[in-house]
């Protein structure tokens, strides 16, 4: 073989080894890339499914629990609620969470949700303040968690003035720390005014004055004198308090009494006679109360007067009489029974206390009174049972009477 054969020979050997190499080289880079695009892949097929595994915390704060629990079933979450008193958050509402909204965790995990229960009260004893003072009750209920609510007076026969006569809510009930209560404080016993007007000034100072001692009351009369050319005179123009209006010891009346400048205006007297046997002739049935007591005074008579209701008798004439003398005492005295009007003018309020609702609303209903009905916890045994009333002794119809009925729950 000659020298350039060889030459020849071995180029093209050269030739066929590069050639190999660079299909080697061309075949060994496809692999690798087919390699890395196959990681590539693989890398984020990882990643989806471990995004597809993550939730994302909602936020759920100031959500009901119904919504809380539907929000992060949504999520893929679960939820774990526990209770607590709030005094900020309103019952049933959410007040916290154990994640922070939008953190990612473990699909199905368990999220501890904490939920409102509202305000926490305490249940406090109702205590009983009838016939306490009222600066005593004052402390009692400051003394039991409560608040004073509404204070009114009424005159009452046998609660001394000063004390409870009632309470809006109920002894022994259980009732909220704070709740108000509302009291009837008595003025103690009552005496209605009687008409004098029209009377002259020693008439209504005798009806007056017997008002007063009747009720062993010292007597607050004042007499404020109105002088005008009259040809009456000695006659009582007006009253303060007005005829009919209730009034408690100490109370003063005073009376409005005509005094004429004319010298001729004199009011007759009328006069009586004592009989043999020591009785007074006169007949003073028919008569105004103040001429007959009058009459009577003239004799030396004591006068007593008490009044009834008629049917037809006008207000303040005498329907009755009764006189008697006491010789060893050396006492004379009359009993005057007075016509108060027509009956049906001012009613008898009852006490309807323990009557049903329906039953006391009827009665009161039944003698021309207004009904207002409030209603406070009980027990179910006094479930619709009248336990107090505002409202007793004389009203005029159409007067507004206040029932405090069981409602029949604490």
């Amino acid at each position: 073989m000659t020298k350039e054969k060889k030459i020849i020979i071995g180029s093209v050997v050269a030739g066929v080894v590069i050639i190999l190499i660079v299909l080697l080289a061309l075949l060994g880079g496809n692999k690798s890339r087919e390699k890395q695009e196959e990681a590539s892949q693989k890398t984020a097929q990882e990643a989806e499914r471990e995004t597809e595994e993550k939730a994302k915390m909602p936020n759920v704060l100031g959500m009901t629990e119904a919504d809380a629990r539907s929000e992060l079933a949504n999520a893929g979450l679960g939820a774990e609620i526990i209770t607590v008193y709030s005094d900020t958050v309103e019952a049933g509402k959410v007040i916290s969470a154990s994640m922070e909204a939008g953190t990612e965790t473990e699909k199905d995990s368990s999220i501890t949700v904490t939920v409102s229960m509202g305000k926490e009260y305490i249940l406090m004893e109702v205590p009983d303040l009838s016939n306490v003072k009222q600066e005593d009750a004052l402390k009692m209920l400051e003394e039991a968690g409560l608040q004073v609510g509404a204070v009114s007076e009424e005159f009452h026969d046998t609660v001394a003035k000063g004390c409870i006569i009632s309470q809006s809510q109920l002894v022994g009930l259980k009732v909220e720390e704070g709740t108000t209560v509302d009291m009837v404080v008595s003025k103690g016993k009552s005496a209605v005014v009687p008409d004098c007007a029209g009377m002259t000034q020693e008439e209504a100072y005798a009806v007056l004055n017997n008002m007063y001692q009747e009720k062993g009351w010292t007597s607050q009369i004042e007499v404020v004198k109105v002088q005008r050319e009259s040809d009456s005179d000695d006659v009582v123009l007006s009253m303060e308090p007005k005829a009919g209006t209730l009034i408690g010891e100490g109370q003063k009346v005073v009376i409005q009494v005509l005094e004429s400048t004319k010298e001729e205006s004199k009011k007759e007297e009328i006069k009586g006679d004592i009989t043999a046997e020591g009785y007074f002739s006169l007949n003073a049935v028919g008569m105004p109360v103040g001429e007959a007591i009058k009459a009577f005074a003239s004799a030396g008579f004591f006068s007593y007067t008490k009044y009834e209701w008629t049917e037809n008798v006008p207000n303040g004439i005498v329907i009755d009489q009764k006189v008697e003398v006491i010789d060893e005492e050396n006492v004379k005295k009359v009993t005057l029974t007075v016509s108060e009007g027509r009956i049906g003018l001012r009613v008898r309020v009852p006490w309807l206390g323990g009557k049903p609702e329906t039953e006391a609303r009827k009665a009161l209903e039944d003698l021309g009174l207004v009904v207002v009905v409030k209603y406070t916890g009980s027990g179910l045994d006094t479930k619709g049972i009248v336990h107090d009333q505002i409202g007793e002794g004389y009203a005029e119809k159409g007067e507004t009477i206040t029932l405090w009925v069981g409602r029949g729950y604490y």
